[in-house]
This record gives C-alpha cells, sequence and structure tokens, in this order.
C-alpha cells in the first residue's frame, strides 16, 4: 500500500475518533441538543412521523430529517445521548469523506489530505458535530450538493438538494441559485441539459410534496410555524 493511502487511513481513523469518543458520555446541552432530542423522543411515542411534538405542542420550526435520524437510531441504539448525536457524528464524517474527494477532484491527493486536516483541526467544526443538532447534516448535504454538480450527477444533485431543505429549509436553495446565476453570467449551455433540470426539479419536487402534505395533516398551525420561522431566519441572515 502506497504512503499516502496509509496517511488517508490513518487520518481517517484519527478523525473518526475524535467525532465519536465517548459522543455519549455527557448530559445533552440546553437548547439546540436537547429540543430535537426530546422531538425524536416524541415520535418514538407516538410512532407519529409527520407531527413532531415539542413539551407536547407542535413544533413545525424545522424540517423533520434529523427528527426521522432520530427516529431511526433511537429504535437501534435506545434513547441516550449516544444515539441523539449519532446522526451529527456520522455526518461530520461523511463531510470529511466528501472534502477528500472534492480536494483530489480539483487538485490532487496532497490538497486532499491537507483539506481534511484542516477540517479534523477546526474546533467549531468537531463541536457542532459532536452534539445533537442540524447543522452537520446540513452541511454534509450541501456538500453532496456541491460535489454532485461538479460531478455532473444532477440527480444527485437534485436529492441532496432535497434532503439538505428536509433537514434546515431554505437554505438549501442558495447552491443551487448560485449555480443557475453561474450558468447564466457564463452563458453556459449546461443550465439547458436535461439532467441539469431534471435534478433542479427534483429538488424542489420533494420538499414540495412534504409541504403540502403537512398543510394538509396540519393546517394553518404548520403554515406559520414554518413559514414565519423560515423568513425570520432569512431576514435575520440579510441582516
Amino acid at each position: 500500500m502506497k504512503l499516502k493511502n496509509v496517511l488517508t487511513v490513518v487520518i481517517f481513523l484519527f478523525f473518526g475518533f475524535l467525532l465519536f469518543y465517548k459522543l455519549g458520555d455527557n448530559y445533552l446541552s440546553n437548547w439546540d441538543e436537547a429540543w430535537y432530542a426530546d422531538i425524536g423522543r416524541s415520535m418514538v411515542r407516538t410512532g407519529n412521523l409527520f407531527t413532531p411534538l415539542f413539551n407536547q405542542e407542535t413544533f413545525f420550526e424545522k424540517p423533520p430529517l434529523y427528527y426521522w435520524l432520530l427516529f431511526g437510531f433511537f429504535n437501534i441504539f435506545g434513547i441516550n445521548e449516544f444515539a441523539a448525536r449519532f446522526p451529527s457524528a456520522i455526518a461530520a464524517l461523511g463531510t470529511g469523506i466528501l472534502v477528500f474527494l472534492l480536494g483530489q477532484q480539483l487538485f490532487k491527493r496532497d490538497i486532499a489530505i491537507a483539506s481534511v486536516l484542516v477540517l479534523a483541526s477546526t474546533i467549531g467544526f468537531l463541536y457542532r458535530s459532536r452534539t445533537g443538532n442540524l447543522d452537520s447534516v446540513l452541511s454534509f448535504f450541501i456538500l453532496a450538493t456541491i460535489y454532485s454538480f461538479f460531478m455532473r450527477w444532477y440527480l444527485l444533485m437534485g436529492l441532496s438538494i432535497a434532503l439538505a431543505f428536509l433537514t434546515k429549509g431554505f437554505i438549501a436553495y442558495l447552491f443551487p441559485t448560485l449555480a443557475i446565476l453561474y450558468f447564466i453570467l457564463r452563458r453556459e449551455k449546461e443550465i439547458f441539459n436535461k439532467k441539469f433540470i431534471q435534478g433542479i426539479l427534483l429538488g424542489i419536487f420533494i420538499p414540495s410534496v412534504w409541504v403540502v402534505l403537512n398543510i394538509f395533516l396540519n393546517g394553518d398551525d404548520f403554515t406559520f410555524q414554518f413559514f414565519h420561522n423560515q423568513t425570520e431566519k432569512f431576514s435575520e441572515t440579510i441582516s
């Protein structure tokens, strides 16, 4: 085995160690991870995957993908801190793999290895990845969108967009919008590529089905909470 291959394996083993070592030893922190874990626990108890509950009240401020992941992992590992954080940690490891693959495609193996080392040594990234929150999963799907776009795997790009939306909402459409503007400004014919158009439509269709289904099932309660939260966050980001 070549030295660079050995180094790559060692780096990812170390990266995994940083992400998973004693992952469930600490109590859940206030706010995000405690909220989301409680919503996932409620889904396990009620079996209702379409009406998230927090403190026995409906909670539609965020899309449901992370809660669905918690539902699955709580059923596998039990309702505990490790299971509550596992989706974030495994998504962070996937992000590291995508960083490596993208670095290798755009540049070369040395750059890819250095990029993973930078990511693995970023304290903020590690902290968020070891807590039960949406950001790590969102980062994975956004990077999957970028990587799929670069590789011209447009249907996979569309699926990644949809899953990013189901993780945290309209922020998922930031990169696709930039990609379309890039094609327009450069007058790239790729914007008319059938697969690219299908990918964009897929990224819109899947979330739209979820939105329509929730409006049907939960009515004004869903509409107000979800869209108010999304527009509020957008205005705060712009500010």
